[in-house]
Order: C-alpha cells, then sequence, then structure tokens
C-alpha cells in the first residue's frame, strides 16, 4: 500500500502549496531501503492519477527530485501548474543537472529549494530556484537573516522567493 502525506507550504500570502510527501504504509514516516527514487517516482504516479489540482485545490505540489529523475526529464511529463520540482539534497549541482533546471524553467516550471538540505553542493541552483523553502521551527531569527541576506545578494533581480 503507497499513502500521500501532506504538508502546507506557505508565503507571505497564506498557503502557496503542498509538498507531496510518499508513505509506503500505515506508519506516518519514510521508511528506510527505499530509494529517492521509487519514493519519487511512486509519488508522481499517484498524485497525478488522483489529478494534483483536484487532491490539492489547485494548489501545486511541491514534490522531491533526485537527481536521476531531474536528469531523466521526469517532472516534464507532468502538467507544470501543478507541480514544483523540489530538487532534492542529494542532487549535486553538475553541469548536467543544471542544464536540466534550467530547461525545466523555460518550460514554465517552479524550482525549489529547501533550505534545511541547502549545502555548498547545491548553492550554484540558488540562482534558478524560484521558491527557497524555509522551516521556521527549525531556524532561528539569526539564521533566517542570515539566509534572506545571502540569497538576496546572490539574487538582486528579485528572484528567488523565501517561503
Amino acid at each position: 500500500n503507497s499513502f500521500l502525506a501532506r504538508q502546507q507550504i506557505l508565503d507571505e500570502e497564506g498557503l502557496f502549496g503542498y509538498e507531496i510527501l510518499y508513505r509506503c504504509g500505515l506508519e506516518n514516516y519514510f521508511k528506510a531501503g527505499i530509494s529517492g527514487e521509487q519514493a519519487s517516482s511512486e509519488l508522481l504516479l499517484i498524485t497525478f492519477k488522483v489529478s494534483a489540482g483536484e487532491s490539492n485545490g489547485g494548489k501545486p505540489g511541491f514534490i522531491n527530485f533526485p537527481a536521476a529523475l531531474i536528469e531523466n526529464e521526469i517532472a516534464a511529463l507532468f502538467p507544470k501548474e501543478y507541480l514544483v520540482v523540489e530538487v532534492l539534497e542529494t542532487a549535486e549541482a553538475t553541469s548536467q543537472i543544471l542544464a536540466k533546471c534550467e530547461l525545466l524553467k523555460k518550460k514554465g516550471y517552479l524550482l525549489a529549494l529547501d533550505v534545511l538540505s541547502f549545502c555548498s553542493a547545491l548553492v550554484s541552483l540558488v540562482d534558478l530556484a524560484d521558491i527557497i523553502k524555509l522551516d521556521f521551527q527549525e531556524l532561528d531569527i539569526k539564521q533566517i537573516r542570515k539566509l534572506r541576506s545571502y540569497i538576496g545578494e546572490r539574487n538582486k533581480s528579485g528572484n528567488p522567493s523565501l517561503s
């Protein structure tokens, strides 16, 4: 049995969308031994069988994309109106990943990074990201200010949004 869990993503105006999480059983956690590729693939199939627009009230679904799914352009198989491609922290910002992310952006997809997984391997993706996710329960005000400053300095053009 496979299940979906949803976690709200908020911005300055309220509910922006939902992070869609994969659960392979009745327990409410991600079980070890399941690859990111398997979890994300099953999640995409389940989500879009149900129709993301309906199950999320017309709001976009944030889905974690490991490197292999980005490299294989899996996101482009789904409607951009209902999908935010969240680059998984295990995806290194190689030239191939950057090129595929640029292609997704040209096709109108939104890209997101999770600040908790924000590491030096993903720094070059900040300029491409539309959304940088912050978990206010995990960060103190000093960390939030530092991140805002860093992101603002890296991208004076107004992107990315902090959510």
